[in-house]
This record gives structure tokens, C-alpha cells and sequence, in this order.
């Protein structure tokens, strides 16, 4: 039996980024990142119109008054928030 050779059995070389390559992520974060940040509330604004009422989440301490200034509640488990 003849091994399969159209198969390769390498992975690809990985490299650092180098200053050549300042262009292509240049281009690659222009058409793929946003140029201005989403307001804080953007996500939960756009999940309110798709008809979603309740937000869970596990915060950490350090993030967990960000949540509450959205207007979750704090529980010892999670951080939850329901809108109607």
C-alpha cells in the first residue's frame, strides 16, 4: 500500500509579526476592527430590540461596579438584569 502524499503533514510556519507586515494589519484592522468605540450600552440596547429581557453574567469584584452602573443587581452568584 502507497502512503497518501497529497495530504500535508506540517502546520504552518508561525512568525512574528514583522514591519513589513504594517500594512496588511493595517488593512485587516480597518475592514475587521471598528474605528470608534460602541457606547457602553450598545450590546444591551441591541439585545432589548431582538426581544431579550434577562442579562446574566459572572463578574469579577474589580467589574462588577461597571455592571451595577448598567443597572445590574448584584447577587452573590452572578450579576443579573431583566428589561421590559
Amino acid at each position: 500500500m502507497t502512503p497518501d502524499t497529497t495530504t500535508p503533514t506540517t502546520a504552518p510556519v508561525v512568525r512574528p509579526a514583522t514591519p513589513d507586515d504594517a500594512a496588511e494589519i493595517s488593512r485587516l484592522r480597518s475592514a475587521y476592527v471598528l474605528s470608534e468605540p460602541l457606547g457602553e450600552e450598545w450590546l444591551l440596547d441591541h439585545l432589548t430590540r431582538d426581544g431579550v429581557t434577562l442579562f446574566e453574567l459572572h463578574a469579577s469584584k474589580d467589574a462588577a461596579p461597571l455592571y451595577e452602573e448598567l443597572g445590574f443587581a448584584s447577587d452573590p452568584a452572578l450579576m443579573r438584569m431583566t428589561r421590559l
